[in-house]
């Protein structure tokens, strides 16, 4: 686990430093690796984590992808489900995120407080401020804790949709 955690720190100068090809090459040396699958998982999302501070969504999104094809090793946590939608969010992709939340609600993970309201952000950039509304409910009347961030994410997005 050494060297995936050597690896994993490396990822995440990298990322810092905005050296998100370096990360990317960094990872590919930590797949497969010695089998520790938890390891693997930090090292992933601190991978996903890199692309977001970049702007790089659309990497970031097809790395989430290859978790979710069959067979693969690592399966997204929702750690992993949170950072791609951030990524997604700051890349202004709303509807990419709306996708990447449909999808984990019917094949996993599940989403918790911090998706919903990341998702109610990157609705906010487009032009579906109703979505938004419908994940606040969802938040309301659910067993999720609605927090400042959910509130302030939806309340941006209808103050964009004029609401």
């Amino acid at each position: 686990a050494g060297d995936v955690v050597t690896h994993t720190a490396a990822i995440s100068a990298c990322g810092k430093g905005k050296q998100w090809a370096r990360a990317l090459h960094l990872y590919m040396g930590v797949q497969g690796g010695n089998g520790d699958t938890g390891a693997q998982q930090i090292a992933f999302n601190t991978l996903l984590s890199s692309m977001e501070k970049v702007r790089r969504w659309d990497i970031a999104l097809a790395l989430f992808e290859e978790l979710r094809r069959p067979g693969a090793v690592l399966h997204p946590s929702v750690v992993t489900l949170n950072t791609v939608l951030s990524s997604l969010d700051k890349g202004s992709q709303w509807e990419k995120a709306l996708s990447v939340l449909e999808d984990a609600r019917l094949d996993g993970p599940s989403p918790d407080a911090v998706t919903l309201s990341t998702a109610m952000s990157a609705v906010g950039k487009g032009p579906r401020w109703e979505v938004a509304l419908e994940l606040l409910s969802e938040m309301e009347h659910g067993t999720l804790q609605l927090g400042i961030i959910g509130c302030s994410a939806c309340i941006t997005a209808c103050g964009r949709g004029q609401v």
